[in-house]
């Protein structure tokens, strides 16, 4: 379903797109795979085994923001497509796919054509009794050919596929998690600012966070292993700095535990300070998402307490010191699954969008200059339709009308999280990435997304259970 804003914080519903009976989809990319200056949609359909590129008009005035054409590409009949992102493997200019195969066990990696079209899949097997549950894209050998990382859920390890610069990939290294980890999740960034990718990677069976340190061939053999403190079974990670040390700090999700974790790092990589945000008893956090809410050069935390039915916001007011969290109602029984931060009424202040799974809605909180959210709207995602991820995004190309911001829902069978990063001013070709970490059933997920220079303002996206 795609909703077109009116730069007041109102939106229109302008249409549903199916994704076919029982698809159940899963997974979402965006980018501009057709080098039209148009964003388009990749969606992994769990229940045809398919993934389903749409195409949405964008540019003019004249513009409407609808899907010009979709194309099926099929996975296979015994498999079960978890997550999808995308990035330019070959260096051709143009967005290719990796999709991770859970059933299967497998990786299949589609290179793009000019048109807006895939070549057939490359794959690449994760091995027996693997269960690969997402993947990461990057540079990890320092060689400037992109590689992948593979989080494999049931025998404790991470697996990397490194990259030719040619869209083919060498045979999987496997970097053991240790017995009984279950990784969940895995973050990519520069921890100890020395340029190379390093790899997090939530352990939601033994309650740790591991770190890879990267170096100029390739990540450490052995990680480095943290505890989340009182937190039990971390099942996502984001990285950022907090207290302006210059420093990468983590924050965890520990939904079993009903907590969110911050580790400091003030020395060494060390990670010798934790901060525990506990919400109520039965407010099941499921989610968090990072942005400048009240414009004050902090970095500030949304968090969604799906048991409650309630976003909980902290303001950090001084270096990684957070306030009293305040807690705001999504409406009752509404279930809300995540969340997408972004200005949607031009007034320089960040507002809140949850889809709310229970209710078959979405949420829309306007943020007022006392930092409240009075101001809250329901849309309906039609009956029974399920919604479990927002996503923000311009797609009819209003920016020239004053900053207009339009939404789309996706209904996952997997709950995401969704973290902007507005500081990656690199490729250029690419609109939005988003890369998104799944568990089956469970909202136990993390997404990422990174919005590069071509985005300026924003729309939301939403999809649903059928």
């Amino acid at each position: 379903m795609l909703l077109i804003g009116h730069r007041n914080g109102t939106f229109t519903i302008r249409e549903s797109y199916s994704t076919e009976t029982s698809s159940h989809p899963n997974s979402i990319a965006l980018g501009d795979f057709n080098n039209d200056n148009c964003l388009d949609l990749v969606i992994a359909n769990q229940g045809t085994d398919e993934i389903e590129p749409g195409s949405i008009v964008r540019g003019d005035f004249n513009s409407h923001g609808t899907f010009a054409n979709h194309f099926n590409y099929l996975i296979g009949e015994d498999s079960t497509p978890a997550s999808v992102t995308n990035n330019d493997l070959n260096n051709a200019n143009i967005l290719d796919l990796v999709v991770v195969d859970m059933k299967a066990m497998n990786i299949l990696v589609f290179i793009g054509k000019e048109n807006g079209l895939f070549a057939d899949s490359m794959v690449y097997r994760t091995g027996i009794g693997s269960s690969p549950i997402s993947a990461k894209i990057g540079d990890f050998n320092n060689d400037f050919h992109l590689d992948i990382a593979v989080a494999h859920s049931k025998n404790d390890s991470i697996g990397i596929l490194y990259g030719y610069g040619n869209g083919t990939f060498a045979d999987r290294i496997i970097y053991s998690t240790g017995s009984n980890s279950a990784p969940i999740s895995v973050t990519v960034g520069s921890i100890n600012r020395d340029d190379y990718s390093d790899m997090v990677v939530a352990l939601s069976g033994t309650n740790q966070l591991a770190i890879f340190m990267g170096y100029n061939n390739g990540v450490s053999d052995w990680p480095q292993c943290h505890s989340v403190g009182s937190g039990k079974g971390p099942v996502s990670a984001c990285i950022d700095e907090f207290n302006v040390n210059y420093r990468t700090d983590i924050i965890l999700v520990n939904q079993v535990s009903e907590v969110v974790t911050i580790l400091f790092d003030y020395d060494n990589e060390s990670f010798s300070k934790i901060k525990v945000f506990k919400p109520v008893t039965g407010s099941l956090p499921t989610t968090v998402s990072i942005d400048g809410l009240n414009n004050d050069g902090y970095l500030d935390m949304t968090v969604i307490l799906t048991g409650i039915n309630s976003v909980a916001l902290l303001f950090d007011y001084d270096n990684g010191n957070f306030t009293e969290s305040m807690v705001w109602s999504t409406g009752d029984g509404s279930c809300p699954t995540n969340v997408a931060l972004g200005d949607v009424n031009s007034d320089n202040l960040i507002d809140i969008v949850t889809a709310n799974y229970q209710t078959d809605s979405v949420e829309v909180l306007c943020q007022d200059k006392r930092q409240m959210f009075l101001n809250q709207i329901t849309y309906s995602t039609g009956t029974n339709s399920y919604p479990r991820s927002v996503i923000v995004a311009d797609f009819n190309s209003d920016d020239h009308k004053g900053g207009k911001t339009d939404f789309f829902d996706l209904n996952l069978k997997k709950i995401k999280e969704i973290r902007k990063n507005q500081k990656n001013q690199e490729n250029p070709n690419d609109l939005m990435k988003i890369e998104l970490y799944s568990h089956p059933f469970k909202p136990k997920c993390k997404v990422f997304q990174y919005i590069f220079n071509c985005v300026l303002y924003f729309c939301i996206i939403i999809t649903f259970l059928l």
